[in-house]
């Protein structure tokens, strides 16, 4: 089964989804990710006087990155760049640093860190944006967006799922079987709910 996963460094739902379906879900299902740019400095378009602008444009130059290893590499190493740079910022908490290391420190070629100050790759960027909106409507939100293809049929995608902590393991599986059934069911629109700022990311499972 074909998955995408659209992401932005910037968010920390998405993070909590994006280990969520590496590391609890992918080696018990049989699930090919791609990894999709969804930038929220272009969906939101800050000000530079925002207090949130600095965040937003330093990790869409990271989707850059993520989008040009993507393009030459694989999606596997466009995923291992996206886990790498939210490590950083979402365990470290660490928003200044240089790409080119981080590549270098997780076997990726330090060279695609060039894409970074390199505006080729935003329509790219904004291409991926585009395709999940076309599926989810314009008017939902912004990431997680995941996408499911089944064997037979065409892609279908929704907002989410935006999960509060991981998952118990014994949770985990079942979880993901509901969210399979509601993106590809056409008679499923909506499930929603109040939310705080921030996932429980220390929660022990």
């Amino acid at each position: 089964m074909k998955v995408s996963l659209w992401i932005d460094v910037r968010c920390p739902w998405t993070w909590m989804a994006a280990q969520w379906l590496v590391e609890d879900v992918a080696p018990h299902r049989d699930i090919d990710i791609a990894w999709e740019p969804m930038s929220l400095y272009l969906r939101k378009d800050p000000p530079e006087s925002s207090p949130n602008y600095e965040k937003l444009w330093f990790t869409h130059r990271l989707l850059r990155v993520i989008q040009a290893l993507k393009s030459a590499e694989s999606e596997q190493a466009a995923g291992k760049a996206y886990f790498a740079f939210a490590t950083l910022v979402w365990q470290g908490r660490d928003w200044d640093f240089a790409p080119a290391d981080v590549l270098a420190a997780i076997g990726l070629e330090p060279s695609y860190a060039t894409a970074f100050d390199e505006p080729s790759w935003d329509a790219a960027i904004q291409n991926s944006m585009s395709r999940a909106y076309a599926m989810i409507g314009d008017e939902a939100g912004n990431t997680p967006v995941l996408g499911i293809t089944k064997s037979t049929g065409e892609p279908t995608a929704m907002y989410g799922p935006v999960l509060l902590h991981r998952p118990a393991p014994e949770g985990s599986l079942p979880l993901w079987d509901a969210c399979v059934e509601m993106v590809t069911n056409p008679a499923f629109l909506e499930l929603n709910s109040s939310q705080p700022d921030l996932p429980q990311f220390d929660t022990n499972r």
